[in-house]
């Protein structure tokens, strides 16, 4: 029995140091590391009116008339609450999450929406979109 313990006593003691080897002391020079502050978690509502699912029903696509066939803007079909106004904007990305294009509307609430783009872009080159909507306007 004795000399079953002797094989785990070193295996512990070894363990001991290991974990001896490993603690360290860390100081920081007097004022290290700087002030961080945040502000309050802030819930974000969606502009539209109450009770109403912030929800984009559907995107269109506009395309060029003629070749090569290029994406122009979007016509968005949503349902915009009762404010004055409302700032949309329209972020096209490629696979890799790289901005490839996009536009905004400003001071608007028409449904549908049309958003036409600063630049045509290459329908291959789209793989998601991202749609911003900010009120700008009170409610009348």
């Amino acid at each position: 029995m004795r000399k079953r313990l002797i094989p785990l006593i070193a295996l512990l003691t070894m363990l001991a140091v290991v974990a001896v080897a490993y603690s360290v002391e860390i100081s920081l020079p007097e004022g290290e590391p700087p002030d961080l502050g945040a502000t309050p978690n802030v819930v974000v509502a969606c502009p539209t009116p109450k009770g109403t699912l912030c929800q984009i029903d559907s995107i269109k696509w506009i395309i060029s008339p003629t070749p090569p066939r290029m994406v122009t803007g979007v016509k968005i079909d949503w349902n915009p609450g009762s404010a004055s106004g409302y700032d949309v904007y329209v972020e096209l990305y490629n696979s890799g999450d790289n901005y490839v294009g996009g536009g905004s509307a400003t001071s608007t609430n028409t449904d549908p929406l049309e958003v036409s783009f600063s630049a045509s872009v290459n329908p291959k080159d789209i793989d998601k979109i991202r749609i911003v909507i900010i009120e700008t306007g009170g409610y009348e």
